[in-house]
This record gives structure tokens, sequence and C-alpha cells, in this order.
């Protein structure tokens, strides 16, 4: 199975982000679901059945830290914004906690770690062409702001890739206990 572990969204602040989604729906860009918007902390990747007791306690050990706010706020995308391929909310307020929260679970998962350093983010759509149409509208709202919530609790999330999307189906939580 396909995994990895994220920070769900308040309610509140999914209502936000659609609408700032719906600025770029006229162009070719595959966005993301509200039910599927979220932090992603780490992806694990495909992984066997029986690494879930492994992950699980992982995300538990990790789990003994203060609960922490953040402030979702501006646009960034990667590689960069001349070569957009996919295109994110970023994270001002509280991104140290949240590096920090990533770093734990990279420690307590070292064998399914990526080498990629690791860029807190909410991922909004994946653009397919037109970068350079973009522009203006990236521009615009680069300065965003989104809001704030409490990071509380991990999720870890199972994807099932489909023709129509990812499929997500939550298969294990873990409140921050201090």
């Amino acid at each position: 199975m396909r995994l990895f572990i994220s920070i769900e969204i308040s309610e509140k602040l999914k209502d936000k982000i659609v609408d700032l989604q719906q600025k770029f729906k006229d162009f070719h860009i595959k966005l993301v679901e509200r039910e599927n918007l979220h932090f992603c902390l780490m992806f694990i990747g495909d992984v066997e059945e029986d690494k879930l007791d492994l992950i699980k306690t992982a995300m538990n050990n990790v789990s003994k830290i203060n609960k922490f706010e953040i402030g979702i706020a501006g646009i960034g995308a990667f590689p960069n914004k001349d070569l957009a391929s996919v295109f994110f909310l970023d994270i001002k307020e509280g991104r140290k906690n949240m590096i920090n929260l990533a770093l734990l679970l990279r420690k307590e998962l070292p064998d399914f770690k990526s080498g990629k350093p690791f860029t807190p983010h909410l991922t909004l759509g994946r653009i397919k062409s037109d970068n350079d149409k973009l522009k203006p509208i990236f521009n615009k709202v680069e300065n965003i702001d989104i809001g704030k919530m409490t990071v509380d609790k991990m999720v870890l999330i199972s994807s099932k890739l489909t023709v129509k999307g990812p499929i997500y189906v939550e298969m294990y939580s873990v409140r921050l206990t201090l």
C-alpha cells in the first residue's frame, strides 16, 4: 500500500483554499480535491502491511511534542515559479515547528525517508501547461493569507491512485500529547 503521514486542514480553512483554487480553474491544472487537501509531513511510499505497526509506533513516539499554531500564507511552486509543475500554499508562522515534526518522523523512520529536503507545503494543484499565463495570477495571490490553525494531530493516509485522482483512506491517527 502507498502511504504518507499528514496534517489535516480545518474545514474553515478548506473553504478559503477552495475559493483560492477557483482563481485557477480556467487553466490546464489538476486541482487537489477539497477532501484531499493536507500538509504532507512524510511520504512513505509503497510498503507491505507488516510495516504498519512500525510506522504507528514511530508516530506515537514523535507525538510527544506540544501542539502548535501555523499560519498558512503565500503561494509557492515546485521546482520554481518560472517552471512550475506544482503550486502550493506555504507556511509562514510555525514553519520551524512543522519542519521539526517532519524531521522527527524521518529520524524515527530512516528506512522510508526521502533524499529530498522537507519543504512544508499544501499542494493546490498540478500544472499541465500554460505556465506563462499563470504568472499574473500567481503575482496577484502570492502574498495571500489563508489563516491560522492548530496542528494537534498526525494522520497516516493510504493513497490509491486512480484515473480520476487519488483516493485517500485514513489508516491511523495520533494526537500531539504535550
